[in-house]
């Protein structure tokens, strides 16, 4: 839905997050949403599918704001996952400048990395018992109750109201 980011916004939203890992959005359509959220104060996170480079930085580059990212149970995953995200010193991000996630402004490269660096949410998404130890770095813990509670073993059987 091409104009979901002006609803949202409308409707007091301040953050809005497209779903890569829970849904069958790809990349094409969370680049069309950021897009739309661009110039509304409407903040833009995507959880992506998996701790892979490629799908870190596609969606920096198109101007999300955070990620977050699944399993995240042990503090050498939440280093990568940080490293991914930060520019250097403090991470290995690829540069790519006077693009989307730069609002395509010319400017230091210097003062856009540190800027980009301090604004962009680390948001580890915490779903077993390691997970909770592991937050080296992390700008947001995101619990997931119910793979939590489905690897401590006490996941009771998911009933949606209205279903027998």
């Amino acid at each position: 839905m091409l104009g979901m980011p002006q609803i949202l916004r409308t409707a007091g939203a301040n953050f809005a997050l497209f779903d890569m890992e829970h849904t069958d959005i790809g990349f094409e359509p969370v680049k069309g949403q950021i897009a739309g959220c661009r110039g509304i104060g409407l903040t833009r996170l995507v959880p992506v599918p998996a701790l892979q480079y490629h799908f870190i930085a596609r969606c920096l580059d198109v101007g999300a704001m955070g990620i977050m990212v699944p399993m995240v149970e042990s503090a050498a995953r939440a280093r990568e996952f940080v490293a991914a995200i930060r520019y250097p010193s403090a991470g290995r991000r690829g540069a790519a400048f006077t693009v989307a996630h730069d609002d395509y402004e010319s400017g230091s490269r210097i003062e856009k990395m540190a800027a980009a660096n301090e604004r962009t949410l680390v948001i580890a998404l915490v779903e077993t018992a390691a997970g909770v130890e592991a937050i080296d770095g992390v700008d947001v813990v995101w619990m997931g109750p119910f793979r939590l509670d489905q690897f401590h073993g006490s996941a009771g059987p998911v009933r949606q109201s209205g279903l027998p």
